[in-house]
């Protein structure tokens, strides 16, 4: 059974896996890294989720299956997501083939015209698995995406894969 718990404007603060009154614990073999029994939220003052935390049976952090425990956004005045950053159960940036941050930049309609990949350090780094970094939308006057263009960090452009 799921649990939940909420702020005093009503915004999600846990999600619990229970089984009857106790909280579930959750084991690796079905369910993550070393086991998923509840997830954390940090909403700000907008009820957008500037942080989302998976843990174990014991509080510890624990890996979902995309390889991350913690995901940390960081939004605009519109609500928009400005940056996402993962980490892991070690709350260490992602490493290895996975892109630990991603940033992106909208129009004045709030469409999204640039997308980034980046380290920890905010540099702008080729995926490892699509060799993009940086993907560009263009739009028509009347918000229709037009032109998608995915380039590496030296602004070259990326062939499209199939």
């Amino acid at each position: 059974e799921l649990r939940f718990s909420y702020n005093d404007k009503g915004y999600l603060t846990r999600m619990a896996n229970y089984m009857a009154d106790t909280l579930y614990n959750c084991t690796a073999e079905n369910c993550g890294d070393i086991g998923v029994s509840y997830f954390t939220f940090k909403p700000n003052e907008a009820g957008d989720v500037e942080s989302f935390e998976v843990f174990n049976v014991t509080g510890q952090m624990s890996n979902l299956y995309w390889g991350w425990s913690k995901r940390v956004n960081k939004f605009d005045q519109n609500g928009y997501v400005l940056e996402t950053a993962y980490l892991d159960q070690d709350n260490e940036y992602l490493g290895g083939k996975n892109v630990p941050v991603t940033q992106y930049a909208y129009d004045a309609h709030g469409s999204v015209v640039e997308v980034k990949t980046m380290d920890k350090e905010r540099n702008v780094v080729n995926n490892p698995e699509s060799g993009v970094a940086i993907t560009r939308h263009k739009y028509d006057e009347v918000g229709n995406r037009t032109e998608t263009l995915q380039l590496d960090k030296d602004n070259n452009p990326v062939p499209a894969t199939k």
